[in-house]
C-alpha cells in the first residue's frame, strides 16, 4: 500500500491527485462533473446525484494505472 500513512490511510495528496486527473477526463470528454466527490479510506467516490451515478476510484491501482499508459491529458491531439 505504499503511499499510506501510519494510519492506514491514503495520503491527502494522492487523493487530490485522482479527483484532478478524473476531473480533467472528465472535462476532456465533455462530459459533467460530478455533483459531490467524497474521499473514504483508499478512494475516491464521484457522485452526480440527478443522474444516480457514482464513479468509485480505488487508490491501490491508481498509480499502477499511471505507470501503464492510463489516461494523460498531454497525449491528446486537438
Amino acid at each position: 500500500m505504499g503511499a499510506a500513512d501510519a494510519s492506514g490511510m491514503e495520503s491527502m495528496d494522492r487523493k487530490e491527485r485522482c479527483e484532478q486527473r478524473i476531473t480533467e477526463f472528465l472535462d476532456d470528454c465533455g462530459l459533467p462533473q460530478p455533483d459531490d466527490i467524497e474521499y473514504g479510506d483508499q478512494q475516491v467516490r464521484f457522485l452526480w446525484t440527478e443522474r444516480k451515478v457514482g464513479l468509485i476510484v480505488d487508490l491501490e491501482d491508481f498509480e499502477e494505472i499511471d505507470a501503464n499508459g492510463g489516461y494523460s491529458r498531454e497525449g491528446l491531439a486537438a
